[in-house]
């Protein structure tokens, strides 16, 4: 049998602590070996560090474990760098405090990365999705449009089961901005000087959705609809931080980063659509058509939300 890799199976948390003790009982419970299991805190101010000492501590298993954390509260993607500079692992699978890792996600994903080509920098997997409550609120949409990313792009990158190549990390440099969506950011990386992704079809983790989530919007049915918006609004402009970090490392690696620089600057633009007036909302669709966001921009804009917007205004005034 040729002699398995080092991998590194890193938790990630920031004030986690309702999550993490069945986050870190999943990296636990890793059937692969050698594993090196880091246990990384984003300068939490609730108990998530406390918990991870205590149970690092308590533990008599058969992986390395090692404990640390951030000196100040950096961000996804910052963290991310952070620790990949520091492991002994060839392989880096990330773990989010608040999601659950299958016993097998280790040896899986090392078993098909292993069958990759040298260009594959970034494996994903699948999930279940579960709310608070304990129910599975992932759909076949979600699986369908997967698919059709990966088919349409030949990429497909989701962070929450990203299983890397640790030396493509070690070298990329610290963002100047707090970046919460590393998988946006490195996806543009990747794609931008060469590097492919790989795919399993199969749920690796089970994903928590709950109300300090930075992700989709759609799974929080209790929420109305401006407040999603001003939540997509929110998040867009995360995506742009993380577009410009990215644009800025192709272009200091000798790549192309225009396109992706004025994708960047559109989105950043679009997210200012409630301040807009009636004439720059009409240039925002022309705008939104020469990205291929025609349709859903003029919704937005002088439809349903955009009355939403409206109602919003009429409210506050007491009318």
């Amino acid at each position: 049998m040729p002699e398995r890799p080092l991998v590194t199976f890193a938790v990630f948390a920031y004030n986690q602590e309702k999550y993490i003790q069945e986050a870190i009982e999943g990296a636990f419970s890793q059937t692969y070996s050698p594993l090196e299991i880091i246990l990384s805190d984003d300068c939490s101010s609730d108990r998530t560090y406390e918990i991870m000492e205590e149970m690092a501590n308590a533990y008599n298993g058969p992986h390395m474990v090692k404990v640390r954390r951030q000196h100040v509260n950096s961000g996804t993607l910052a963290h991310l760098l952070s620790v990949s500079r520091q492991v002994q692992g060839d392989f880096l699978i990330f773990a989010a405090g608040d999601d659950i890792s299958f016993p097998e996600r280790t040896s899986f994903s090392i078993s098909e990365f292993l069958k990759a080509p040298d260009s594959t920098v970034v494996l994903s997997a699948d999930d279940i999705i579960f709310s608070n409550e304990g129910k599975v609120i992932n759909s076949e949409e979600d699986i369908r449009n997967r698919r059709r990313w990966f088919c349409e792009r030949k990429a497909w990158y989701h962070g929450a089961t990203a299983c890397y190549r640790t030396s493509i990390l070690k070298h990329l440099p610290n963002p100047t901005n707090r970046i919460l969506f590393e998988d946006m950011a490195l996806m543009d990386i990747f794609s931008g000087l060469g590097y492919t992704s790989r795919r399993i079809e199969c749920p690796l983790i089970v994903r928590r959705m709950h109300e300090k989530n930075v992700g989709p919007l759609r799974y929080q049915l209790t929420v109305d609809e401006w407040t999603k918006e001003e939540g997509r609004l929110m998040q867009l402009r995360e995506v742009c931080l993380a577009m410009t970090y990215a644009a800025m490392v192709i272009a200091s690696l000798g790549g192309n980063s225009r396109e992706l620089r004025e994708k960047s600057d559109f989105l950043a633009y679009y997210s200012k659509w409630p301040e807009m007036n009636i004439l720059h909302r009409a240039s925002l669709v022309m705008k939104s058509i020469q990205h291929g966001y025609g349709k859903s921009a003029f919704l937005r804009l002088f439809g349903k939300r955009g009355f939403l917007f409206a109602k919003k205004i009429v409210s506050s005034l007491g009318i």
